[in-house]
């Protein structure tokens, strides 16, 4: 822990510290051990071969301690590297392997193993030859900084123990937390030390296996949180190198993710684990670290001279007697002075993790001009001014006030510093707690007054009393006058804390108070110059990057403070979700502020706390809370529920109501509060009973309830919802089952997804019985008959599917059922994408049951698949309109379509099969599936080009002429396949641009009329809809009609029938604009034109000329038939 001298072997002995050091000789003999071993093992570290780690000097080392530093402690720092071999030679184990010995739990299993104690005696045995080691004289060193945390190796408290008789004499200090459990919360203001590896006091240490694993399995959550404590700022390793198998488990846990990796790792020249090839491995390119190349004392010095020059903690007092007020004061008050001109040379990476540190004292950042300045900085400032000169009042105070994470302590500071760079006496009060505060503030105000005599007004600002200073307000103000001081206060207090609450608490004696508000959104203003800041802070490279980045829109998420600050600048983050947290915690406690406060909060902390948590739920399953729910879920008057929507409610500063047309709702003021919000209900991201435990309150709210809303929102958590699959099987069916049995009437929809959740958790029998129910079911009064029997046969089909694949059930004992399902669910004319796709995968099972022999079978099922497949990419897709269907079904049918023809085709050798098919046994699903196969490869390709179109049409004519020269009737499939062809290579093309040759729309009524088109058959609704827009383009608009009435007629889901898919097209192609005049019938407007002899009804959205005047129109078809839309 020292200085080496570099000019030796790194594997000689090395100086820890200098020769006046009275540790020197013990620590040499104490490292000797451990070097060796370390030369043993590694075998690829040779002499002269150096750690790539960055050196630093007592001067160096200032650029990296930014905030108060981490510490990762080991047993050799507390008991020395001999600790394993003195236990063992206390215990007598002279045939303990001492050559492999690394962990305490060997020691364990060494005895287990002899079967002579129990493990209780191991650990009373252990522990006792524990307690003889002698404590190692650096504690006392590493005792002394304010460390952010400690992650602790020893299982001793020794350490632990030095640091709290620190602050039993230094009350102002952060007290310490010592974590054995590592899943519990800590206090937010507290010294935490994790002890990785249990506590010998407390029976928990690692001394066994089973021990070791299981609380490793904790590591990397204390890992997180420990982390979070030191934000930006440098860990320091001490005495790691004789828990090497720890410390590099510990390091790998680092390397899990960016939560829990630290942004440097600092150890002493010398650290024998240094010289580890797997540890330099690990941590190349990953984690910053450094070697310092003095001692262990001077080191100690660095880090105090940093906390009292105000890079970690605020700047000292202007004084000579100031190391003796700093060294007793620094943890709760500073007085605020510009920083000295060598502020600038910190990076400004290190000025960043300052600034995104909001709570820790530290102005390097704002003397850089780093923060992002609001508009209501120059208003602040103002009201500060005023209050300064004010000679009538003795104390005033100015109260700013928002919501949480909204930027107030940021403000605060960029105001403190500013007016102490303008000269005005300005003291900023910590958050560290201080017992007696009677006496502390006394003495630090009687401080302050022997150094700054002249003085007649100080400015005090404190951060969030209600807080950070409780009940002290008025102490501190009725102090700084009994040391003669005028005093003005800055404060600031969280929107949701103001209603009820006694002033007094905010601002003690003072009077007048003004209020200021810093407002959630930002100014126009502030969002204008907000790309520049982005650059600043090198966020973005470019301001137009920056702007690109930035949210757009009128959206209240657009102008968001806390959106758009977590979403754009990712230090903040933590932050931002520490308040949240923070600001959820905090309502839990305003019943106990009873007894300090005069008035009585309205709304109480058990209706906030369930207002947050219900809206949270609800919005992170994509719902708006019903106020009706919520009273109904809460049992509240709805005197007291409606307070929830006042103007100045509580909970205003994380979700806010929105009146919509039928009911006020409940949002969360965005996703990040959604986020944070449920996982402090859930306890953690891995777990959800929390959020289960809300959404059966929230179904259960829903019981007897006739009104809409209710069923609604029951529709909405449990219909088509992703978000569900985050519960457990058991806890999605309790939901299903309370909202079935608590509606007033039955629900087909809700059945329905009842059974895909059995059949999702491959319960295919309950699934079946479920789905049999809901077939048989109506739908619920006045809700839209969206869950038509083809969806439901189309799931029941599915779950038989999902078994047959899972190899939960036999294809020939529930094959032919699935046939007939899907049978049902394909009647429709226009069947849905995923009743094809179950369809497609039926057929594959069914194709690979088939013995290979019987290829005719086999053709008629890939044939009938396939076709299937096209119909629904043919009516699910159009040239002039946007995509229907999405990406994922294009994939999930263009995977079962090309699995198909691989069960039943053999690529390049399609057509040569399909005419030995027809030769062998006259069967034409041979040609149906090579042309197919062909058309299906020039649309994947994007090659429609004429040329291999003509082609294809040729091929298709070449098979028509063969099956008729033998006498035979042309397969409607074939004729299809041909039909397509020529769409594709005759009107598909000229949709999208003019050909060189005229549209022959009548060869395509011929081609048509062979395939004896039949109504109310879901194959041949394309094929209509192609003959309805020939007959148009042929003049025949009275056949047109009648073919476009019949399609209105039949079962085609509304998102089909009135998909646009043509214009009506030029002679060679392209979109035909038409003049006509305008005639206007009562309030609607008719465009008649008088080319096609026609008269249409315009769309209302359009801007029309008036009547009787001229206009151009272009025409659209659907299968639901023609409309005129504007020319522009």
């Amino acid at each position: 822990m020292g200085g080496a001298d570099t000019s030796r072997s790194q594997y000689r002995r090395i100086s820890l510290t200098d020769h006046q050091d009275p540790w020197t000789s013990l620590r040499l003999r104490r490292f000797g051990q451990t070097r060796l071993r370390y030369r043993r093992q590694g075998k690829d570290s040779q002499e002269g071969i150096l750690m790539e780690y960055k050196e630093l000097d007592s001067e160096s080392i200032d650029d990296i301690l930014l905030g108060r530093c981490g510490l990762i402690i080991g047993t050799e720092a507390t008991v020395g590297s001999h600790l394993l071999d003195s236990i063992a030679d206390s215990l007598n184990l002279a045939d303990l392997d001492r050559s492999k010995l690394r962990t305490s739990s060997q020691i364990g299993e060494f005895l287990r193993s002899r079967n002579l104690q129990t493990e209780d005696e191991i650990r009373e045995e252990i522990t006792n030859a524990y307690s003889q080691q002698k404590v190692s004289p650096y504690v006392a060193q590493l005792s002394k900084p304010n460390w952010a945390g400690i992650l602790s190796l020893a299982p001793d408290n020794h350490l632990e123990d030095r640091i709290q008789v620190r602050f039993d004499r230094q009350p102002a200090k952060r007290p310490l937390t010592i974590v054995d459990d590592l899943t519990i919360e800590i206090p937010p203001r507290s010294v935490p030390s994790f002890k990785l590896n249990g506590m010998l006091a407390h029976g928990t240490a690692t001394l066994f296996n089973e021990d070791r694993f299981r609380r490793r399995a904790l590591w990397r959550n204390a890992l997180s949180r420990f982390c979070d404590r030191v934000s930006g700022s440098a860990v320091v390793c001490i005495g790691v190198s004789a828990d090497d198998e720890d410390f590099l488990t510990l390091v790998g846990e680092m390397l899990a993710s960016s939560e829990c990796r630290p942004a440097s790792l600092v150890f002493l020249n010398g650290e024998p684990i240094t010289s580890d090839s797997t540890l330099r491995k690990l941590l190349d390119g990953r984690i910053r670290s450094y070697q310092f190349h003095e001692t262990l004392q001077v080191l100690v010095a660095r880090i105090a001279h940093q906390e009292d020059s105000g890079r970690t903690a605020l700047l000292a007092l202007d004084t000579p007697d100031s190391e003796t007020i700093v060294t007793r004061y620094s943890d709760i008050a500073r007085v605020v002075k510009p920083l000295p001109n060598n502020a600038a040379k910190i990076p400004k990476v290190a000025l960043l993790e300052s600034l995104f540190s909001p709570s820790a004292p530290n102005w390097a950042a704002f003397a850089a001009n780093l923060d992002f300045r609001r508009d209501i900085d120059v208003e602040l400032s103002d009201e500060i001014a005023k209050a300064l000169k004010d000679r009538d009042s003795k104390h005033n105070a100015i109260l700013l006030t928002g919501s949480a994470a909204n930027g107030k302590t940021i403000t605060l500071k960029r105001s403190a510093y500013e007016r102490g760079s303008s000269g005005d006496l300005v003291v900023w009060l910590t958050t560290t707690p201080v017992e007696a505060a009677d006496r502390i503030f006394f003495e630090l105000f009687r401080d302050i007054r022997l150094v700054y005599q002249d003085e007649k007004r100080i400015l005090i600002y404190i951060d969030d009393p209600l807080r950070n200073r409780r009940g002290q307000v008025d102490i501190v103000i009725g102090n700084a006058a009994a040391a003669g001081f005028e005093t003005t206060l800055v404060t600031s207090v969280r929107s949701s804390e103001l209603d009820g609450l006694d002033e007094f608490l905010v601002i003690g004696r003072s009077t007048p108070c003004r209020q200021l508000v810093l407002e959630d959104q930002f100014s126009v203003q502030e969002v204008a110059k907000f790309p520049d800041y982005l650059v600043q802070i090198e966020a973005a490279s470019s301001r137009e990057i920056a702007e690109r980045k930035m949210p757009t829109g009128d959206t209240v998420e657009a102008q968001d403070v806390l959106n758009i600050l977590y979403l754009l600048v990712p230090n903040t983050r933590s932050v931002i979700l520490a308040s949240l947290r923070d600001e959820y915690s905090r309502i839990l406690n305003i019943g106990s502020l009873k007894d300090i406060v005069a008035g009585t909060h309205r709304l109480g902390s058990e209706m906030i706390k369930k207002a947050y948590e219900m809206t949270a739920v609800a919005n992170i399953y994509g719902l708006s809370l019903p106020l009706s729910v919520f009273r109904s879920a809460t049992q509240f008057d709805w005197t007291d529920v409606n307070d929830v929507v006042a103007s100045n409610s509580a909970v205003w500063g994380l979700i806010y109501p929105v009146e919509t047309e039928t009911e006020m709702e409940l949002n969360a003021r965005n996703e990040i509060v959604v986020e944070a919000v449920v996982n402090l209900v859930n306890g953690g991201r891995s777990n959800h009973t929390g959020e289960h435990r809300i959404l059966q309150l929230l179904v259960n709210a829903c019981k007897g309830k006739k009104a809409m809303v209710y069923r609604n929102f029951l529709a909405g958590i449990l219909v088509g919802n992703k978000k569900l699959k985050r519960l457990s099987y058991e806890a999605g069916l309790e939901l299903y089952e309370s909202a079935i049995n608590f509606l007033p009437s039955p629900d087909r929809v809700l059945l329905h997804h009842k059974g895909i959740w059995h059949a999702d958790h491959h319960y295919a029998s309950e699934a079946m019985k479920v789905f049999r129910q809901a077939v048989n079911t109506p739908y619920y009064p006045y809700t839209s008959g969206n869950e038509s029997d083809a969806n439901i046969f189309t799931s029941m089909a599915a779950s038989l599917v999902g078994e047959i694949k899972a190899g939960k059930a036999d294809i020939k004992t529930v094959g032919a059922e699935a046939r007939e399902l899907l049978e049902k669910a394909t009647a429709e004319a226009a069947p849905t994408s995923h009743a094809v796709h179950v369809n497609a995968s039926l057929a594959i099972e069914l194709i690979r049951a088939i013995p290979e022999g019987n290829g005719t079978e086999r053709l008629e099922l890939a044939t009938e698949a396939i076709e299937a497949i096209d119909q629904v990419e043919l009516l699910s897709n159009s040239p002039v309109a946007h995509r229907h269907q999405s990406r994922k079904s294009d994939s999930l049918l263009s995977a079962a379509r090309q699995s198909l023809y691989g069960q039943v085709m053999r690529g390049t050798e399609a057509e040569a099969e399909a005419d030995l098919i027809w030769e062998n046994s006259r069967h034409q699903d041979g040609f149906v599936i090579a042309a197919r196969a062909k058309l299906t490869m020039l649309r994947q390709s994007g090659r429609l080009k004429g040329a291999t179109l003509a082609s294809l049409y040729a091929y298709c004519e070449g098979c028509r002429k063969k099956v008729l020269d033998s006498n035979s009737r042309v397969d409607e499939r074939l004729l299809m396949i041909q039909a397509e062809v020529f769409y594709s290579w005759r009107i598909y093309r000229a949709m999208l641009s003019p050909l060189e040759a005229e549209i022959e729309w009548q060869e395509l009524l011929v081609l048509l009329g062979d395939l004896r088109l039949k109504d109310d058959d879901g194959r041949t609704v394309f094929f209509r809809f192609l003959k309805a827009l020939a007959l148009a383009h042929t003049g025949d608009w009275d056949g047109a009609d009648g073919v476009f009435s019949q399609l209105r007629s039949e079962n085609i889901r509304p998102d089909v029938l009135y998909l646009p898919r043509s214009f009506y097209l030029n002679a060679k192609g392209g979109k035909a604009t038409l003049q006509g005049t305008i005639r206007k019938y009562g309030d609607k407007k008719y465009f008649q034109c008088e080319l096609l002899q026609k008269t249409f009804l315009t769309e209302r959205r359009d801007r029309w000329s008036e009547d009787t005047e001229i206009d151009h129109a272009n025409i659209l078809f659907s299968f639901a038939g023609p409309r005129v839309v504007h020319d522009s």
